[in-house]
């Protein structure tokens, strides 16, 4: 949807052609996702690093003990994964020389994608991407860290019986610990559902039921506040740029 709107706005260039093309526009998307996954895993680094013995336990225990138990590989399948590679990397190479209907068009495509990609990596301001890019995610931080206050302060004279016996372990949770929270809920971008739908409200449920003792039932109402307002901001500022823009036009 995004390539197709900015390829539609675009402006024409001397020759009548939009200076955008769909398949540029595509190259710039997957850097844009590439820096997310790597700043990502730079903060996941971080926080391994600097908190592993207090926050290790539950990506051991949950994660990556899982993942190990489950990957069962034999000779065949490697095998087979060999054959495949080799095959397709064949098929590529053979369209690649053609250049010829089908194949021409394909190439043409793939050739796009990596225009927008090299041309994303020589900004103009590459500066004020790296800080736009740290903002944003400063925001996620506090984002989440404000659905921890919210919670901390709702009147225990109103809360459920399951909240109430946890209070304490609600009190203790801290902007370390938002951050940790954060880092969990990003995970379930990895995850092929819409939005991470679902699987946020595991994850982070899970990750409070492991380190701070609350119940799934009362961790997953943290995590449906936290997954629903990121989602409610996005609708309202996305709604209101988009029309905007329109109007603008």
């Amino acid at each position: 949807v995004r390539c197709g709107y900015i390829t539609k706005n675009s402006s024409e260039g001397p020759d009548g052609k939009k200076r955008a093309t769909y398949d540029k526009v595509l190259g710039t998307v997957v850097v844009d996702r590439g820096w997310d996954a790597l700043t990502l895993i730079i903060l996941m680094g971080g926080l391994m690093l600097l908190l592993w013995n207090r926050f290790g336990r539950f990506f051991s225990d949950n994660m990556l003990g899982p993942a190990s138990e489950r990957m069962h590989f034999n000779f065949s399948f490697v095998l087979l994964g060999v054959v495949l590679l080799v095959v397709a990397g064949g098929v590529f190479v053979w369209m690649f020389r053609r250049r010829s209907g089908v194949c021409a068009k394909i190439c043409e495509v793939f050739s796009g994608i990596w225009t927008g990609v090299t041309r994303s990596l020589h900004l103009k301001r590459g500066w004020l991407f790296a800080v736009y890019t740290l903002v944003i995610w400063l925001m996620y931080w506090l984002q989440c860290l404000a659905v921890v206050w919210a919670v901390q302060a709702i009147d225990p004279a109103v809360m459920s019986p399951q909240m109430l016996a946890v209070y304490d372990n609600l009190q203790a949770i801290g902007p370390v610990d938002a951050l940790f929270l954060m880092m969990v809920g990003a995970l379930s971008s990895l995850v092929p559902v819409p939005g991470g739908f679902g699987a946020f409200h595991y994850l982070v449920s899970l990750a409070l039921s492991s380190m701070y003792g609350i119940p799934l039932e009362v961790g997953v109402i943290f995590a449906t506040l936290s997954h629903e307002s990121q989602a409610v901001i996005q609708l309202l500022c996305g709604g209101a740029s988009y029309l905007w823009e329109t109007l603008r036009k």
